[in-house]
């Protein structure tokens, strides 16, 4: 048996060491991240294993929570993450301090002051699967300590606390500016009836949705948003770097014909980018909050995504975007790999 997979007997788990989760069909993870193995390989490996008892652990078995965490499972990555301080009655975990903020001031009405500002604890967090959606299921682990590790200041303090009060009250900050900003938009917004708008019906689709949370899941990735801004990354170097680049490459008349309106007629001007930089950049940044809205509306499932944002994932782009996001995850995952991972998700959109 290969040393980077590791059997859970415990759990019934097959974990693979060098992705840091559990794997349910060995064949297919073996061909999609594991490429740099042969097939002849592949299927050695899957027949070492063929005759255990590979089962997805239950959540309902894995309530674990800040006051009753269990040790580290071996293989499966940790995670630096939140508890709500209410975890007893919402058990809510994330990896995200932005979500667990938006968790505490919908479900507990919490607010921030200077006395309570934050309403959850930094927690060690592992999960079994990583894959967006009802998958992802964290609890709470015990890390060891590391032999003299120093986790306090002279005072006494955690060394992070300082910084993290800043945060929060820049946090807080903005979030007055955002609620500010959004009771001007609401009064302009009366005015917004274009012949477009009338045309397309977006005011009445879109009437009884909440646009706040529609508008908070199209941003560009934020600094604690990893996974969405290698995409972006990615993205910009896909365009720039292939896209436009590419052009030169590309034959005249291929160009020409790419530029006309008629399948069989070649246009007097070739094919070729936006003269103004700044024009590409901005509509790059409208695709990339495409990209990024979709990943982050990914785990809903299709009642609720038509319910909160109107529309629903065509056949294939669902998976596709799942697979997508667990490379994102995989910092083995090649990023030439993954640009065209990303022009093949956006072909979907496209064609």
């Amino acid at each position: 048996m290969v040393d980077w997979m590791i059997y859970d007997d415990a759990h019934q788990a097959l974990i693979c060491k060098a992705h840091g989760y559990a794997i349910t069909n060995l064949a297919g993870h073996l061909a999609d991240t594991h490429s740099n193995l042969d097939l002849k390989t592949r299927k050695a490996i899957v027949g070492e294993y063929l005759g255990l008892q590979i089962n997805r652990p239950p959540d309902y078995n894995f309530q674990f929570g800040p006051r009753n965490s269990i040790p580290v499972i071996d293989g499966l990555t940790i995670h630096n993450g939140f508890a709500c301080k209410n975890y007893e009655k919402c058990r809510y975990l994330t990896t995200s301090r932005k979500a667990v903020r938006v968790h505490c001031n919908d479900e507990h009405d919490w607010t921030w002051t200077k006395a309570d500002p934050v309403h959850w604890e930094g927690v060690k967090l592992q999960t079994f699967f990583r894959v967006p959606g009802n998958a992802i299921h964290y609890f709470c682990v015990v890390v060891p300590e590391e032999a003299g590790e120093d986790v306090t200041d002279k005072r006494g303090r955690p060394k992070c606390q300082l910084i993290d009060d800043i945060k929060e009250q820049w946090a807080h900050g903005k979030e007055q500016q955002e609620n500010l900003q959004k009771v001007l938009a609401d009064g302009a917004s009366r005015h917004e009836t274009t012949n477009w708008l009338n045309r397309a019906e977006w005011i009445v689709h879109f009437k009884e949705r909440d646009l706040s949370e529609i508008h908070a899941c199209s941003r560009m990735p934020g600094r604690e948003d990893d996974y969405l801004r290698r995409m972006a990354a990615a993205m910009d170097r896909l365009f720039f770097g292939r896209c436009i680049d590419g052009l030169k490459s590309m034959p005249l008349m291929t160009r020409h014909l790419l530029a006309s309106p008629h399948q069989l007629d070649a246009h007097s001007r070739p094919f070729g980018p936006l003269q103004e930089k700044t024009s590409m950049d901005r509509n790059l940044i409208y695709w990339t909050r495409f990209l990024c809205y979709c990943l982050n509306v990914l785990h809903l499932d299709e009642s609720e995504l038509f319910e909160k944002h109107g529309f629903r994932f065509a056949a294939g782009q669902r998976e596709s975007l799942g697979k997508l996001w667990e490379h994102l995850q995989n910092e083995d995952w090649s990023e030439e790999a993954l640009e065209d991972e990303l022009l093949g998700v956006s072909a979907s959109f496209w064609m």
